[in-house]
């Protein structure tokens, strides 16, 4: 899911570095120049990618910390 993420990050950090060369760069996400709708949903998609990428390895590394635990409890 990190992975998938990467990408789609990119896009947009280079969209936004894109239209801040523009003359009215410095105004976007403001009421005169607000960011397009696909870039909020994409900003979604990306952070909850992120987020749920973050989790799972979270989730991972405890169980895998609770699965050593009880094998060396059994020694």
């Amino acid at each position: 899911m990190l992975a998938s993420a990467v990408p789609i990050w990119i896009g947009l950090l280079w969209f936004v570095h894109e239209v801040r060369k523009s003359p009215f760069g410095y105004e976007f996400g403001s009421i005169a120049f607000p960011r397009p709708q696909w870039f909020r949903v994409a900003t979604i998609v990306a952070l909850l990618l992120t987020l749920f990428g973050l989790r799972w390895i979270l989730i991972d590394f405890v169980g895998r910390r609770k699965r050593t635990r009880i094998s060396d409890d059994s020694h």
